[in-house]
């Protein structure tokens, strides 16, 4: 089963991405404080706003079928578990502010 459409596979490539760069700017082998783990989600969080605000912007386009002349609309929008990918900004900044005030 494929759990995203078109780009939405960024989603978890950019979360792993700043996992790694954390821990090579930080040196340590993993996120070991909540502080840290809620700036990646946020940085996280803002990434995927713009970005899915970018690339989901124009993604409609009408095809007129040829047979019955009937015109439909398109949409290919970029999304992670069904969910759109500037949406998953709320999600890690949500869970960036529930793993800071566990903690």
């Amino acid at each position: 089963m494929i759990i995203w459409s078109r780009l939405g596979f960024l989603v978890p490539l950019i979360w792993v991405l700043l996992v790694v760069l954390a821990n090579v700017i930080n040196l340590k082998s993993y996120v070991s404080k909540p502080l840290d783990a809620s700036i990646i989600l946020i940085l996280a969080g803002l990434i995927y706003w713009f970005l899915g605000r970018k690339i989901n912007a124009n993604t409609a386009h009408e095809v007129i079928d040829k047979n019955s002349g009937e015109t439909f609309t398109i949409n290919n929008i970029h999304t992670f578990f069904f969910i759109r990918i500037e949406y998953w900004s709320v999600i890690a900044i949500a869970f960036a502010i529930f793993i800071y005030l566990k903690h």
